[in-house]
């Protein structure tokens, strides 16, 4: 990775749906190279995807929640799973928008987007505290961001 792959990553990073010719005009690197650089960065796997961004509210899903996780190890260890596990049957969930294995007092933290307050409580009571594993959570919903 050099220099021209961080330009164009950075632009794709910002809108994915820009056409190489576009790229090429932004960096002023000729556009064969653009080309050639994007499916090579493709094939070995630094560019995973290609994503959109949506308007949560005009989908119906205007709250953002990040749900802190603390697992409880002696209920993992009789399961014979780990937090890996767990956190793979949390992506399971539709408005699970992702999640990370963290370091520190909290195990597990997923971002989660709803539609109500009461989407959320459910979402917390009757999926995550069914999760094999779960201790203790605590729930931030987000005011505003970008």
């Amino acid at each position: 990775m050099d220099v021209k792959d961080e330009q164009i990553i950075k632009i794709l990073t910002h809108d994915s749906s820009l056409s190489t010719k576009e790229i090429s005009r932004k960096t002023g690197i000729p556009i064969t190279t653009v080309h050639h650089r994007i499916k090579k960065m493709v094939a070995d796997g630094t560019i995973k995807q290609y994503t959109i961004k949506v308007d949560d509210e005009k989908v119906g899903l205007p709250i953002t929640a990040y749900a802190l996780i603390t697992l409880d190890f002696t209920r993992l260890n009789k399961a014979e799973i780990n937090q890996h596990e767990v956190l793979r049957r949390l992506l399971k969930h539709p408005n699970v928008e992702g999640g990370h294995v963290v370091t520190g007092e909290t195990d597990i933290v997923v971002r989660v987007r709803v539609k109500s307050l009461n989407e959320l409580d459910l979402f917390l009571t009757q999926f995550v505290w069914g999760v094999t594993g779960v201790g203790k959570t605590q729930t931030m919903v987000c005011l505003r961001g970008e």
